[in-house]
């Protein structure tokens, strides 16, 4: 609750909160009902919107109980729901038809055909994908606007490295799914990316051409920020502009297994999957124009002072904005976002920008602001202590340990005045102004040290300006002069919650006229945000009569005494700015009567103001289109299994072995082994781009794929629009998309298009698919097969057969694709020109080696996204039997890492479980080193 009071303190205008499971912050300290009504009949009062996030997949077992929680929070007060999964999006939509939706980010929408699909689902608003340029936000506010929508853009916060929605990394390794609210972030744990050579059928040798370009991106890096910086620690103007452009890089280093040619000028550090924090301050008037509607500021999981502070800086920012002042960010409040929360700010992919300059190679976590380095240090020992005491007292701890800086903090409060063993001195000079409370982290050779500042250490400092001396037992003898100090905290900036802030400003009225009713009224004044926030022209009043008023007995009341009386209002939300009293001569009255007339008027208020607000919010609500996607939704039919006459059984009589194959080579193995069908992606497809075990095939094959294929539309597709890498690279997937043919699409939008197209569609396992109100969906939008979700167990998929009758395929061996990124994870090696198709790099074997020993391959498509797949390889090919009981039809293979010999014999493999199912029901035993994946452990 003091995170929403912070938020509308600092001037949001509304706020996304947590409930109980469904949400995509399941670790957080999320809200109870009580709670939310709480916060809700807060909030509405300043005009402030509540929405509720229910932004995870539902399993199979969940929906009926996901959406009976929605309409509890729907009575508690909540305004909207920003929704993941489609099932639950088309069921509240006809279960709850006056509650506005908005579609998560984690629904990846990216272009303008998922902005069309997600208003035939009812959408009021999109928020939009974080790997989109200001022309594509442009592009997509106007297509949502003209479809009676809104969008929403990330303004300010953490970046995720792949597309949102489609990270397996955190559920594959752990088993928390980051689809589910519990990601443990993996990407912030350091790798080493190595590279080997290509297998032979892959090798080539560059042309003069590309040699020549290579040698020139090496020279001229395409993104010069990313390489500014050295290791150690800039001068303090130096950091100042690091952390205030929004677009300095830290060099970092990188090993590789093997590379020639590496380029002097690679960034440095290991954190190989950590971007930068989004931060859009110095280009708000940018993105303000592209028309989007809301500006979202990540802030769950942080502190409340990162709230109170993050909030009231792009508030104040906009105000300005609007009020035609300076719409850039003044230093101080650069430095207030710095030290709020910051990994290194970027625009990122805002200003098309996708290579190194938004990443942080060399540090996953809070950097702070650099405020200087220590001048001076040593080391005094007490006399009379012996050898072991004298090396007990120090403590040394991190924000890594378990040891807290509060629990530090009093600590040192407690033995600041006591002798201690061994202490070590150091001073700093600061280039801000340090307050008592301030954290420090100190770089030293040995690691980081968290420091908080006591008025002492201020007042011991010996010099003028501004500085402290460090002078206690928290500091190792590692710190020595020249260390690097940063502030990671701000004193000042702490948020103190105060009862009833904000108030909301109002206007007195008061009469007392002799012989006319007494009479008390508020009218909101109109500078006022939440009449902006409402849509509200009218402006809201509360009023009291109160009995006809009488000359004076004794003593006649007086301007300064009503106004005196009325403006008590500590104990209210309201502020008096101004007012107008009346007062005939010689009127008297009782003080009791004035007080009882300024509560009377206020609850009235109060009422207007809860009724504006609750028309404003059902406002929001899009009426239901003649087209929508959302069919009459009966939850009695979504949780009991359907009976076997309305089940398609035919398919299930007669399965198929199919193969995902990225080259001809391994697709006429995998059809010489029994395939009956092959997937091959669109983006590989082009004789040049083919890969083999991962890696590009420059020379053609004279050979090429069987006939018997279907064409699979990649995940991520952006409109080619200026600066995309669609509109650099003259290659128009959609040219396979045939009416009347299949075609395979792993993402909504793209299923969406395709049968618009009049294509009979496939939906891939991206989308995602994990519970029966999303496969009805689909199969009423005219899907043939949906490609579950390699999130489900045997037995959520058997309850999903149970009671659909679509059919329904399953990857049971193969590579497992846990990642796609914007950013190429191979410009870690170095600048690169950003020639994608002809990249040489592609031609070698990448992989990022984990702390553990575990390998994870990276391959690169023509667009320059990458693709992580999983370090063990999937086997699910013994439980065929049992996925046969239950209804899957059709088995793949993907082969995007095999060799043909490889491909062949997993196919043919596949084939065997199937026969021996269907003869004598014999499970093959499971192949050493490979995961079932989720078949029988399942997610969080």
């Amino acid at each position: 609750m003091e995170c929403v009071r912070a938020a509308v303190c600092a001037g949001a205008d509304a706020v996304y909160l947590g409930l109980g499971e469904f949400n995509a912050r399941r670790n957080a300290d999320n809200f109870t009902m009580e709670s939310l009504r709480e916060a809700a009949e807060f909030a509405h009062l300043r005009g402030v919107s509540i929405y509720i996030t229910l932004n995870i997949e539902i399993l199979p077992s969940e929906i009926d109980r996901a959406v009976q929680f929605a309409r509890d929070a729907f009575a508690a007060g909540c305004d909207a729901f920003i929704v993941q999964d489609l099932g639950l999006c088309a069921t509240l939509r006809e279960q709850l038809p006056s509650a506005p939706i908005h579609i998560s980010t984690q629904m990846n929408i990216h272009n303008k055909a998922g902005v069309q699909a997600c208003a035939r689902l009812g959408a009021t608003r999109v928020t939009l994908a974080r790997e989109l340029s200001f022309a594509e936000i442009s592009e997509l506010s106007s297509e949502a606007a003209q479809l009676g929508m809104e969008v929403e853009t990330f303004a300010h916060g953490a970046l995720c490295v792949c597309y949102s929605g489609q990270c397996l990394m955190s559920s594959l390794i752990g088993g928390r799914s980051a689809n589910r609210g519990l990601c443990a972030q993996a990407c912030r744990l350091p790798y080493e990316l190595t590279a080997k050579e290509a297998p032979a059928s892959a090798l080539h040798t560059a042309t003069s051409e590309q040699a020549a370009q290579e040698s020139q991106a090496a020279s001229t890096p395409q993104e010069p920020h990313a390489i500014q910086e050295s290791h150690t620690a800039p001068a303090p103007q130096e950091s100042h502009a690091a952390h205030h452009s929004c677009s300095a890089q830290p060099a970092s280093h990188i090993s590789h297994t093997s590379h020639t040619a590496q380029s002097a000028q690679s960034p440095t550090g290991d954190h190989l999957l950590s971007p930068r924090d989004l931060c859009t301050a110095e280009v708000l008037p940018e993105l303000i124009a592209t028309g989007t509607s809301s500006l979202k500021i990540e802030g769950r999981m942080k502190s409340v002072s990162y709230v109170y502070t993050v909030v009231s800086v792009y508030r104040r920012i906009l105000d300005r904005l609007y009020a035609g002042d300076n719409p850039r960010p003044t230093p101080d409040e650069q430095t207030a976002l710095s030290q709020a929360f910051s990994r290194g700010f970027t625009t990122a992919y805002l200003n098309a920008q996708r290579g190194n300059s938004i990443m942080s190679y060399g540090r996953p976590n809070n950097r702070g602001v650099f405020i200087g380095r220590t001048e001076c240090s040593f080391h005094k020992q007490d006399a009379g202590k012996s050898s072991s005491q004298q090396h007990s007292a120090p403590q040394q701890y991190s924000a890594r340990q378990q040891f807290t800086r509060k629990q530090a903090f009093e600590q040192r409060k407690h033995t600041q005045n006591t002798a201690l063993s061994a202490t070590t001195c150091v001073y700093v000079t600061s280039s801000v102004q340090l307050f008592a409370g301030d954290v420090l982290e100190i770089y030293t050779n040995k690691g980081n040290v968290v420091y908080q500042l006591l008025q002492s250490d201020i007042d011991a400092y010996p010099h003028q300006g501004f500085g402290c001396s460090l002078n206690h037992a928290d500091l190792p003898k590692s710190a020595t002069k020249g260390n690097r100090i940063f502030r990671v905290r701000a004193a000042r900036n702490e948020f103190v919650e105060q009862p009833f802030e904000p108030r909301i400003p109002v206007h007195l009225d008061a009469v007392f006229e002799l012989g006319k009713p007494a009479h008390i009224a508020f009218h909101i004044s109109r500078t006022w945000h939440g009449y902006v926030r409402m849509n509200c022209a009218d402006t809201l009043s509360g009023e009291a009569w109160g009995e006809a008023v009488a000359p004076a007995r004794t003593k006649e009341l007086t301007e300064h005494d009503v106004f005196a009386h009325i403006n008590r209002l500590g104990q209210t939300p309201f502020c008096i700015v101004s007012h107008s009293i009346r007062l005939s001569e010689g009127v008297g009255g009782s003080f009791s009567d004035i007080h009882r007339l300024r509560s009377q008027a206020l609850s009235v208020l109060e009422k207007e103001i809860y009724t504006a607000h609750q028309v404003f919010s059902r406002a929001q609500a899009r009426v239901h289109p003649d087209d929508s996607l959302s069919k009459s939704a009966d939850l009695e039919q979504l949780v009991h299994p359907r009976s076997p006459m309305q089940r398609c059984t035919s398919t299930a009589q007669n399965p198929s072995v199919v193969a995902w194959a990225t080259n001809p080579r391994c697709a006429r193995a995998a059809k010489r082994a029994g395939a009956s069908m092959l997937y091959l992606p669109i983006v590989g497809y082009k004789r040049d781009q083919a890969s083999l075990q991962g890696v590009r095939q420059v020379q053609p094959e004279q050979g090429g794929y069987p006939k018997q294929k279907i064409m699979c539309l990649p995940t991520i597709n952006h409109d080619p629009l200026k600066g995309t890498r669609e509109s650099r690279i003259p290659f128009d997937v959609w040219q396979y998309v045939v009416p009347g043919k299949r075609v395979f699409c792993d993402s909504f939008s793209a299923a969406f298009r395709a049968l618009e197209l009049g294509a009979d569609v496939e939906i891939g396992p991206h989308v995602p698919i994990t519970n029966t109100a999303s496969v009805r969906l689909l199969e009423d939008m005219g899907v043939k097969r949906v490609w579950l979700s390699p999130e489900l167990t045997l037995g959520q998929i058997a309850f999903i057969a149970e009671r659909t009758s679509i059919s329904m395929g399953l990857c049971v061996s193969g590579a497992q694709e846990m990642m796609v990124t914007e950013h190429c994870l191979l410009m870690s090696e170095g600048a690169c020109n950003e020639q994608c198709p002809q990249c040489e790099r592609r031609s070698r074997a990448h992989a990022l080696h984990d702390r553990k020993g575990y390998n994870f391959p990276v391959i690169t498509d023509m667009f320059g996204r990458s693709h992580l797949y999983n370090g063990v390889a999937l086997d699910a090919v013994p439980s065929i039997p049992d996925l046969l009981d239950v209804g899957i039809d059709a088995f793949m293979v993907d082969t995007t890492l095999l060799s043909p010999e490889e491909s062949s014999r997993a196919v043919a493999r596949v084939q065997k479980a199937i026969d021996c199912a269907g003869s004598t029901h014999i499970s093959l035993e499971k192949l050493v080193g490979t995961t079932t994946g989720h078949l029988f452990r399942g997610v969080q």
